[in-house]
């Protein structure tokens, strides 16, 4: 039933909505006053008729190359590197997996946004009613903003690494470095995706560097793809493969990709969208092979570099950059490796800013200036990383001050869910202990907590791994659900 939104904020160009489709009739998604996904880049790229397959191919590349960022985003650096030097190469069968349940995701994610002409956040605002789209909104917000927080602190610890700055001034830097590529989405779309496939090959030509000089042993990297019951029986490894399984499947990714791949101007009958669909979902699915490659890179090099050398304890990310130099005998391994997490993590808060923007939009029916949009946006996912990064250095120097032993200098305080009152039961080194709750920085996002992120790389929480496990993908599958009634109609 369509239902009033509300005085619009009419400050864009008109832009007419789609007439109903068919498609979209049968899905049962109303086709109320709503305004197309990304208006300033919707159908802006030609479908010229009569092209062979393989240029076909190209021009439907790109959303997919977009979407794979998500899924090689700095959150996934920790788990891979903590899992792969403490595992080796054990657990690239949780990789392998993960990266095939993410291939499904955005496949159908795609379909719903070719067949209905609408995203995900527009069709859920359209199928339910406005308290709850209202509360989807607000979780779908905390959400972003917990993966963001790991992206972003990601380009602030490569951006510390490099060239020496503070961690709020890098964040500060992302944030605004951001907002200047997303300002050349007005000379097309095409110039955004290039410029993502091109940070994509610099990760790739990094980790291709550090593989060679790593010298992995090919033949149980191989055996490390088949999965084993290890997994589910080793406590620790468990912890481990759920956080690898929460950093690599982003519910984001599922909003942007039902509303990029409508930047194409593929016709719109039946045909049009099923080649659309062949075409989106082959774009989609190389794409996240190429991410498979870089997270199956981080673990092979943390099995290789430190986990053949007994150096079980590198977890962190400043630590493996100190040891990758003398470890490999390679000259620039580390400069590499931070440049390869500077670009990862440009990449991801490049599209989580994109998601966000297609979330807000398509949830409240907004009509903003794009820079406003994006603006909003970037400062919904910039405040947590800042409020936890001040939380972060005060939590730091209180918890040292009790042990009187400092963390050594360039040390990257860990997020964990460690309480740090219970640091002396657990031994050890105080210095490797010293880890401050992301909780404590933001508490509302306890309620994010299903989504992972990749900077909770140690999980301690009380209850069954596997009941975690499948609350998690419970609710990916329910952010998903309105394109299920859109399968029977290609």
């Amino acid at each position: 039933m369509a239902r009033s939104t509300g005085p619009l904020v009419d400050t864009e160009p008109s832009v007419p909505a789609e007439p109903p489709t068919a498609a979209a009739s049968k899905a049962g998604i109303s086709r109320a006053a709503t305004y197309p996904s990304l208006p300033e880049s919707h159908r802006t790229i030609p479908i010229a008729p009569g092209l062979s397959w393989f240029k076909k191919i190209l021009a439907f590349a790109g959303p997919g190359y977009l979407v794979a960022v998500g899924y090689m985003d700095p959150g996934n650096w920790a788990t891979d590197l903590g899992g792969g030097a403490k595992f080796g190469y054990a657990l690239l069968s949780v990789i392998l997996l993960s990266n095939l349940m993410a291939m499904l995701l955005q496949a159908l994610s795609a379909k719903l946004g070719i067949v209905t002409g609408r995203d995900l956040a527009q069709a859920c605002r359209e199928s339910y009613s406005r308290p709850v789209a209202i509360g989807l909104w607000i979780v779908c917000e905390i959400a972003i903003a917990a993966c963001d927080l790991a992206e972003v602190l990601g380009s602030a610890v490569a951006l510390k690494l490099l060239f020496g700055l503070p961690l709020i001034a890098g964040v500060l830097i992302t944030a605004l470095d951001v907002l200047i590529v997303l300002a050349l989405q007005g000379r097309g779309f095409r110039l955004i995706e290039a410029f993502v496939v091109t940070l994509i090959v610099t990760i790739a030509a990094c980790f291709a560097y550090e593989i060679f000089f790593a010298q992995p042993i090919w033949r149980e990297a191989a055996v490390g793809f088949i999965p084993r019951f290890e997994i589910l029986r080793n406590r620790e490894m468990l912890y481990i493969a759920i956080g690898i399984l929460g950093a690599t499947v982003m519910p984001h990714n599922l909003y942007l990709h039902s509303s990029i791949v409508q930047t194409r101007a593929f016709a719109t009958d039946a045909g049009g969208k099923r080649e659309a669909l062949r075409y989106a979902t082959f774009d989609s699915t190389l794409a996240l092979g190429f991410a498979l490659f870089i997270n199956a890179a981080i673990l092979i090099l943390g099995a290789a570099a430190f986990y053949t050398r007994g150096m079980h304890d590198v977890a962190e990310i400043a630590d493996a950059y100190k040891l990758l130099t003398p470890v490999l005998g390679a000259s620039f391994a580390s400069t590499l490796f931070a440049c390869a997490l500077l670009a990862s993590g440009q990449n991801s808060t490049l599209t989580g800013t994109l998601a966000g923007q297609i979330v807000m939009q398509g949830f409240l029916n907004l009509r903003l200036k794009p820079w406003l949009r994006r603006l909003i946006t970037r400062v919904l996912a910039i405040l947590p990383a800042v409020c936890s990064q001040l939380s972060a250095t005060v939590c730091s120097d209180t918890a040292c001050s009790v042990h009187e032993r400092p963390p050594q200098d360039g040390r990257v305080c860990q997020f964990s869910l460690y309480d740090h009152s219970r640091l002396d039961r657990r031994g050890g080194d105080p210095r490797l202990q010293c880890r401050t709750s992301v909780l404590n920085a933001s508490p509302l996002m306890i309620l994010s907590f299903p989504y992972g992120s990749g900077f909770i790389s140690q999980l301690e929480v009380r209850g069954s791994p596997s009941f975690l496990l499948a609350a998690r993908y419970a609710r990916l599958f329910f952010h998903l659900w309105p394109s299920w009634p859109a399968r029977n109609h290609l």
